[in-house]
């Protein structure tokens, strides 16, 4: 009875001494819970051979790439133009480089194929959630690939196109599948309806011994056509939505590996890819641009004699051909300021193309330049250098080739990743070495502003919104405190307001 007594008194008086200390603060508001820690001013994984998606809440989701231990990540981040920074977000089921990611109508990324951690093409697709921050599994593709294109059709719908299949040797493909986020599936291309027999000289329909129809005739042409299958193998190409729906499917290598001209288009009505000319070189791992005239503006590259271009030409859909961008304005169309391959190429809110980075004969670039529709030329940023080539003065705040770019919805762009073989620049890390050449893989991201036309790094941007703390704190006797005296102040229930500015 004595000992239950003494634990009766000792409980009354905590419950009175609590009572009077939270009487003591009545008129004070709760503590304010603890502020986020700043983002990340740069990615928090270094990546090249990477993707990046600007999603509907403006953010930018950037998956996989080629990871400084030299293999596919299996990482995902967010970079938010609201602060400037960089978070984490879901993993992806299967690390991947050289992949593509499109942004569905429903909002979802599609994740499709890519070399995988193992170094071989993976054919298991993968869904980014936004809402959940999550990759979900979804179909797998016919064939895995990499190095091919991924396109959102009209009804929504993805177009995945050529590719390689193996990384050994050669093994470049001239196949076609698309996705249906309804199924969640992946099917070769068109509908097929009539078929012919060229020992009977009829039309019917047909099928192969698995009853799916393959081929069929078509009779306006007088030829044949498979579904799936483009007119050549296509690996590093470009493929654009045009504005009447149809897919230009663009140079790339063949299935010889040697750089093409040829170029071809696909209906999603009759699922049939039909050659449409040819670009004026040869060309692979240039870029194609959809210019606001409903054009398409094709820039760089490796010709086939692995030559860098600087040599730009225009795709005009009303005539089905190329002209050189000199050709196309005698007047006052040049070619580009430098010869560069897998560089970034952005449409910039005025209609212009933002060309950053990529490798010229030299190396890997700090340069960027800007396309002019109105006038079919390009200049530099930041003015040329007064070498005997006339080259633009590097203006990006890093060195870097196999970089993402996205067009940002305030009309900026983000440029981040990639690798730089000029190790000179200290403020990169050695991470892996490329037989004798070593070379740095990149975290570091930068903005470029239309208006300012010049470069900002992310970590420039976080550290002036984020650089400065202070803390202010206003206990029951209003008495303010640095921020020692914060720490101590809260042993007396006080409260915490929290400034960075």
């Amino acid at each position: 009875m004595k000992l239950r007594s003494a634990i009766a008194i000792i409980l009354a008086s905590a419950v009175t001494a609590t009572i009077t200390i939270l009487t003591g603060c009545a008129t004070q508001p709760p503590p304010a819970p603890a502020a986020p820690p700043p983002p990340s001013p740069t990615m928090l994984n270094v990546r090249f051979a990477a993707t990046a998606t600007l999603l509907r809440n403006g953010q930018v989701l950037i998956t996989g790439g080629v990871a400084h231990e030299g293999g596919s990540s299996a990482t995902a981040e967010l970079y938010d133009p609201a602060t400037g920074g960089f978070a984490l977000t879901g993993g992806l089921l299967t690390g991947r480089a050289r992949h593509t990611a499109t942004l569905l109508q429903n909002g979802k990324v599609l994740i499709a194929g890519g070399i995988g951690k193992a170094g071989k093409p993976v054919r298991p697709a993968e869904l980014y959630d936004p809402a959940s921050g999550r990759f979900l599994a979804t179909g797998n593709m016919l064939e895995a690939r990499y190095d091919h294109t991924a396109t959102l059709l009209a009804n929504g719908k993805v177009l995945i196109a050529g590719g390689g299949t193996t990384t050994l040797g050669v093994t470049n493909i001239d196949t076609a599948e698309l996705y249906d986020p309804a199924s969640g599936t992946f099917s070769q291309t068109g509908t097929v309806t009539r078929y012919y027999d060229p020992t009977s000289d009829e039309v019917f329909y047909k099928g192969d011994q698995t009853g799916t129809v393959t081929s069929y005739h078509d009779t306006t042409s007088d030829e044949f056509f498979y579904k799936g299958e483009m007119n050549a193998a296509h690996a590093m190409h470009t493929a654009t939505l045009l504005p009447n729906g149809d897919v230009l499917i663009a140079g790339g290598m063949d299935a010889d590996g040697k750089p093409q001209a040829l170029v071809e288009l696909y209906n999603p009505v009759t699922g049939k890819f039909t050659p449409t000319g040819s670009m004026n070189l040869a060309r692979r791992e240039h870029r194609a641009t959809l210019l606001q005239n409903g054009q398409v503006l094709i820039t760089g590259g490796l010709d086939a004699q692995e030559r860098v271009l600087a040599i730009a030409e225009l795709y005009d859909p009303a005539t089905g051909k190329f002209a050189l961008t000199t050709e196309a304005f005698p007047q006052t169309g040049t070619t580009m300021t430098d010869v560069r391959y897998e560089k970034t190429a952005s449409i910039l809110p005025n209609g212009q193309v933002l060309i950053a980075g990529g490798e010229d004969v030299d190396g890997v670039l700090a340069t960027a330049e800007l396309y002019d529709p109105a006038h079919g030329s390009f200049t530099c940023i930041g003015g040329r250098s007064g070498g005997p080539l006339s080259l633009c003065k590097p203006s990006m705040i890093d060195f870097r080739i196999y970089a993402v770019a996205v067009p940002l919805a305030d009309g900026q762009v983000l440029i981040a990743g990639g690798y730089n073989t000029r190790i000179s620049k200290a403020r990169n890390p050695i991470a892996r070495t490329r037989g004798m050449v070593a070379f740095t893989v990149l975290n570091s991201a930068e903005i470029y502003n239309p208006a300012s036309g010049a470069f900002t790094s992310t970590t420039t941007v976080v550290n002036a919104r984020y650089g400065l703390n202070r803390v202010i704190v206003k206990c029951c006797g209003s008495t303010e405190y640095d921020q020692a005296a914060c720490r101590r102040g809260l042993s007396f229930g006080c409260v915490v307001f929290s400034s960075r500015f």
